[in-house]
């Protein structure tokens, strides 16, 4: 088992700075990066955002400066066997590119205007406080009319069951997706929660209620 607690690393050069502790807060929340973990079994212990005094200089995480390092626990389940896990194909890079985990001799042909649920062959523990977002990939879209339906798909840090990709093809020809296809780019992101305010009234403001268009085209 090669489970870790989940922990943020910062990468730098580990120098003291002036107000470190509050900018490493803003700058997880702004551009957080997945830390893979494999785990061969399911976890239920409860995932808690760390505190910004959790924040250490990790000179292997690889992570750019202002860049935060969040462990998630991954678990792959049998038919990924074989594949990658998704990585970050640039140093810059702020998605992990997704691939399909379709069957070698069955894979998925999305006819001009269909849609289809692509297994990954994931599962994932997110730690409380982020979620995943399951974004297109321009390559697809520009390249073969082909997006993520629900973009961005939302999954929930209490979610355990399969990562999925829904894509639809909007172009004009069937495009096949095979197994190890690279379908999507996920994206690690903070979770802020509502609270409502029940009140009469709203504070008026020069646009008021003009929304739809209301400006022009």
């Amino acid at each position: 088992m090669f489970l870790l607690p989940p922990f943020a690393t910062r990468a730098g050069d580990g120098l003291p700075r002036p107000g470190w502790a509050e900018r490493q807060e803003v700058r997880a929340v702004e551009t957080g990066r997945l830390f893979l973990t494999k785990t061969k079994h399911d976890d239920h212990s409860p995932f808690t955002r760390p505190p910004p005094q959790h924040l250490t200089h990790n000179p292997d995480s690889g992570a750019l400066r202002g860049m935060t390092d969040v462990t998630v626990a991954v678990r792959p389940l049998p038919h990924f066997e074989g594949l990658d896990l998704p990585a970050y194909e640039t140093l810059g890079a702020a998605g992990m590119d997704v691939r399909a985990a379709v069957p070698e001799d069955d894979p998925i042909v999305l006819a001009p205007g269909t849609r289809a649920m692509v297994p990954t062959g994931l599962s994932v523990a997110i730690p409380q406080g982020y979620e995943i977002q399951m974004r297109p990939r321009s390559g697809l879209a520009a390249k073969h009319g082909l997006t993520c339906l629900n973009s961005p798909g939302t999954i929930d840090s209490d979610y355990r069951g399969e990562l999925k990709v829904i894509l639809i093809n909007h172009g004009d020809e069937a495009f096949t997706i095979a197994r190890g296809e690279r379908i999507g780019q996920m994206l690690l992101a903070p979770v802020t929660r509502l609270v409502w305010q029940q009140v009469a009234s709203l504070d008026e403001t020069d646009r008021g209620s003009g929304g739809f268009g209301s400006t022009g085209r």
